[in-house]
């Protein structure tokens, strides 16, 4: 039987103009489905400027928090979802954001206005493959509006990708400490090893729970740190996040005796 993709419009209409490409990624819940999104821009060229922001995905046990800042506001949405009919379709449930004013200080370390969307549908069944666009912004001068397609599928636990980071030729610095990877590090997280520190593992989860915090952020190709004074830039020789884009990174620190040597390393969520 042919696979009908579907496309659900959340907000009403979709202008056909050129579109800017802000960021993408892949995401995961325990329960199996899989969330690949693209954060897009439209139209490029609305009073000839594109908006300074950071996106950010926390995620929960079976839910995902999505939030966009831009200055000292922040938008977003949580997303839950869950496979029926044998896997066939997904029922989704698209909400506010729910984190409270003290978890976005937490995660954002600085004091954001919660802005809600314009309006959230109810809950809403789709094939799995299907695609839904969720707008998350919208000037109201301009009418140029940010907005986020997801694109839901049920796949096999062995398939799965959860927002991982891809460093090519890597190369750490940290005050005068220098350390260069000749390969590629992929996996959902990045492990950097400090010297009288310890390990710092990193990622664009949020893993409430974890101990987790706001560490810094990447931006294209660069992954900047930091951690009680101490600033980690690692850059790649490709984005570091799939699609590019500028994300928050989150963190822990695991305390031990790094050696004397700047180490980079990966691990899995």
């Amino acid at each position: 039987m042919r696979r009908v993709r579907t496309i659900l419009l959340l907000s009403i209409g979709l202008l056909r103009a050129q579109q800017v490409h802000l960021m993408d990624g892949v995401n995961s819940v325990e329960n199996g489905v899989f969330v690949n999104y693209r954060t897009l821009l439209e139209p490029a060229t609305a009073g000839g400027t594109v908006p300074r922001l950071s996106g950010g995905v926390i995620t929960a046990r079976q839910s995902i928090h999505r939030y966009v800042e831009v200055g000292e506001l922040a938008f977003g949405y949580d997303l839950s979802v869950r496979p029926v009919q044998s896997g066939r379709d997904i029922e989704i449930r698209i909400g506010p954001l729910t984190l409270t004013p003290e978890e976005m200080a937490r995660f954002s370390q600085k004091n954001l206005r919660m802005a809600p969307l314009a309006k959230y549908p109810s809950v809403t069944t789709v094939r799995s493959g299907s695609t839904i666009e969720v707008e998350i912004l919208r000037h109201s001068g301009t009418g140029q509006r940010v907005f986020d397609l997801l694109t839901l599928t049920v796949e096999p636990t062995r398939m799965a990708s959860n927002w991982g980071l891809r460093l090519v030729a890597p190369v750490a610095m940290a005050g005068k400490l220098t350390a260069k990877f000749p390969a590629t590090l992929s996996g959902d997280l990045v492990t950097v090893q400090v010297p009288e520190m310890g390990v710092l593992t990193v990622g664009v989860h949020a893993l409430r729970g974890r101990g987790y915090q706001r560490v810094g952020e990447v931006d294209g190709s660069v992954m900047r740190v930091r951690w009680a004074g101490t600033e980690i830039e690692v850059t790649s020789t490709e984005n570091v996040v799939p699609g590019g884009g500028k994300w928050t990174l989150y963190g822990r620190l695991t305390s031990k005796n790094g050696g004397s040597e700047l180490q980079l390393g990966i691990s899995d969520l």
